[in-house]
Parts: structure tokens; sequence; C-alpha cells
């Protein structure tokens, strides 16, 4: 069936690899913890993603089925975007760096971070701020 397919140039993104992206609570540490293989063991340890603290993050999927994430860093209010590096090979999952993003207007602190792919594979961003406003913003298309 096509479903049994990976897309066209996605050697190690299998579709049917797991992750888990999460902040650990004691560090603020942006961290994340993948199978090694489709229906694969899962290691012992968590890596982390990016450096410094993070207070929120939401995750999804790139066009290409990369895992993409969207955090605020501690002490501000910008948020980051960023993804599974494409260039990687093997199993060590390599990171972009964070990308500003930018902060909404008027907003001191975050309630709630939503990300998903719109009809054209594009990332949309959903935020709800501490006023209880939401914002969105969405990727440029390519």
């Amino acid at each position: 069936p096509i479903y049994q397919h990976k897309p066209a140039g996605a050697s190690f993104f299998e579709l049917s690899r797991l992750m888990v992206v999460g902040i650990d609570s004691a560090k603020g540490q942006l961290i994340q913890k993948a199978q090694d293989a489709p229906n694969g063991s899962w290691p012992a340890a968590w890596s982390f993603i990016a450096p410094g603290g993070w207070v929120i993050m939401t995750a999804g999927l790139t066009r290409d089925g990369r895992v993409a994430v969207v955090a605020q860093p501690s002490g501000t209010t910008n948020l980051s975007f960023i993804t599974e590096d494409a260039n990687q090979i093997g199993p060590v999952e390599k990171w972009t760096a964070p990308m500003s993003i930018g902060t909404p207007p008027g907003a001191t602190s975050y309630q709630k971070l939503s990300m998903a792919r719109d009809a054209d594979g594009r990332i949309e961003v959903f935020v709800t701020d501490n006023q209880g406003r939401i914002w969105w913003i969405y990727q440029n298309p390519d």
C-alpha cells in the first residue's frame, strides 16, 4: 500500500519513528528522546535540543517529516523556531540553531502554543497570550 513508502528524499526521517519533545522541569532544558528506528528501542537518556532555559513549547512536523519546535526562551517574550537538521545522517539527532520569530504585540507571557501544517504543508503557529488573546503566524511559502 501507498502508506508504507517514505517521503522522497527523507532517508532518515521515517514516518513511523516516534520522538518525544519536552522541557526538563528541573533544569528548564529543551529535551528530546527518539526511537533509533521504526518500532525500535528507546535510548536510556534524554538529549538536549538547544542551549539555555525554556518556559513553554509545542512541537509539530515540517513538510518533509522533520520534527519542529516553537518555544519561549527564559527571560524573554520572544518565541524561537527550531527543527531537526535536514542534513543529518544516521541516528544522532542534530537540530538547527533557534531562530527568533518575534513576540506578539503586548504579550508578556503565554498560556498555550500550538503548531500545525496547512494544506500547502507550511507550518502555522497559534499562541494564546497572558490576556487570552489568540495570535497566529505562519511560515512563508518556499
